[in-house]
């Protein structure tokens, strides 16, 4: 028969079972923010990356639309100076 000690114990024990779940869930949320904390600041850093780049593409974009009619141009200047000298 097992000794009142032990029955004390084993009662305290499972009583105790959701305070122990709770600080197990607790210590099992901490580790994981902390693995997962470089992991945010590196995302972090690359959604800046992307909009300079992006803010370049906005750049090369309007660089290239201004160039492209300045070509326009000069291939309808070109056209009509076609015309006259025929």
């Amino acid at each position: 028969m097992p000794k009142k000690e032990e029955v004390n114990l084993k009662e305290s024990f499972l009583k105790n079972i959701p305070w122990l779940a709770g600080i197990f869930v607790a210590i099992l949320n901490l580790w994981i923010v902390a693995k997962l904390a470089p992991i945010s600041e590196s995302i972090s850093g690359l959604n800046i990356r992307v909009s300079a780049v992006e803010k370049r593409m906005e750049m090369y974009d309007s660089t290239l639309s201004k160039i492209d009619d300045k070509f326009t141009n000069i291939l309808t200047e070109i056209g009509n100076l076609k015309q006259y000298c025929h």
